[in-house]
């Protein structure tokens, strides 16, 4: 199953799948970190998983590095280390690529700050 997106992030007709899709990502750190939500879900959500089993939606782990300043360790530790740097890199990666999954649930809280 997959989420579609509206436009690609850059504007460029073709440049990216319409589809996020985590068998066929071309982007090898959000394949390896960003999945969608497990059964039972309904919301089929991008998802990150943490080491706790925990999985955390890609749009809040976004919102929490753009709380913490942009800052990868800092957002990381906002976790307990329950999700690596990396992690945090993949779903900032997945905000880039797919903004009009993420942005949704992420732009009222920006503006509120």
């Amino acid at each position: 199953m997959a989420i579609r997106r509206i436009t690609p992030s850059n504007g460029q007709p073709g440049s990216a799948p319409a589809y996020y899709d985590p068998e066929t990502e071309q982007d090898a750190l959000v394949r390896r970190y960003v999945t969608l939500s497990p059964p039972p879900s309904k919301k089929n959500n991008p998802v990150i998983i943490g080491a706790s089993g925990h999985a955390y939606p890609v749009w809040s782990v976004f919102l929490t590095y753009k709380i913490a300043g942009g800052d990868v360790v800092r957002a990381a530790e906002e976790y307990e280390h329950d999700l690596s740097p990396d992690q945090i890199r993949a779903a900032v990666r997945f905000a880039e690529l797919y903004p009009d999954v993420v942005m949704p649930y992420v732009a009222p809280h920006l503006a509120e700050a």
